[in-house]
C-alpha cells in the first residue's frame, strides 16, 4: 500500500509539473485619444500588479488559460481617466494583445483583445518578409496626421 501511495504521489508531481511550464504572454497597451499612457496600473487576476512603460505598454508572461485584466487609466497628473476590465485567454507560446483606448471626455473605454489562434503548423522564414512600411496615419474624423503614431502588425513582435 505504501508503494502504491509513493508511486501515485510521484506520478502526480511529475504530471502536474509537465503542465506548469505552459506559458504565453499578454501585451497590454493603454492610450488616451491615441497618445500612450505611461505608468498606468494593470492588475492581473486581482492580485498581480504591473505598470505601463513610456510607450503605454507592458508585456506579461502568464500561465496558459483564462485571466482577468483590469486597467486603471490616469493622466500625467494622476487624474482618473477611466477603468477597463476584460477576460483574456492565454495560449501556449503565443502573445495575446490587449489595446485599451480611453477618451478625454470620460466616456467608456474601448478595449480590443486579439487572441491568437491555435498552432497553425505553418513555419515562415521571417527574413523573407523584412522591409519598411511608410505612410501617414490620419484621424478618422478630420483626416489630420497623427504624430508619433505606432503601427502594430499582427503576428510580429513588438
Amino acid at each position: 500500500m505504501k508503494q502504491l501511495f509513493k508511486f501515485l504521489t510521484l506520478f502526480s508531481l511529475l504530471f502536474s509539473s509537465a503542465f506548469a511550464d505552459e506559458t504565453g504572454s499578454a501585451s497590454i497597451f493603454s492610450f488616451l485619444d491615441g497618445v500612450a499612457l505611461e505608468n498606468n496600473e494593470v492588475l492581473i487576476d486581482g492580485k498581480d500588479r504591473y505598470f505601463t512603460d513610456e510607450d503605454g505598454s507592458v508585456e506579461i508572461v502568464l500561465e496558459v488559460g483564462q485571466h482577468q485584466i483590469e486597467i486603471f487609466a490616469k493622466d500625467i497628473d494622476g487624474s482618473n481617466l477611466g477603468y477597463a476590465k476584460k477576460s483574456i485567454n492565454i495560449k501556449d507560446s503565443r502573445d495575446t494583445e490587449v489595446i485599451a483606448t480611453f477618451k478625454d471626455d470620460s466616456s467608456e473605454a474601448f478595449v480590443s483583445v486579439d487572441t491568437p489562434l491555435g498552432e497553425s503548423g505553418l513555419i515562415v522564414n521571417a527574413s523573407k518578409f523584412t522591409g519598411v512600411l511608410s505612410g501617414v496615419v490620419l484621424t478618422s474624423d478630420k483626416n489630420q496626421p497623427i504624430q508619433n503614431a505606432r503601427i502594430f502588425v499582427k503576428g510580429t513582435s513588438i
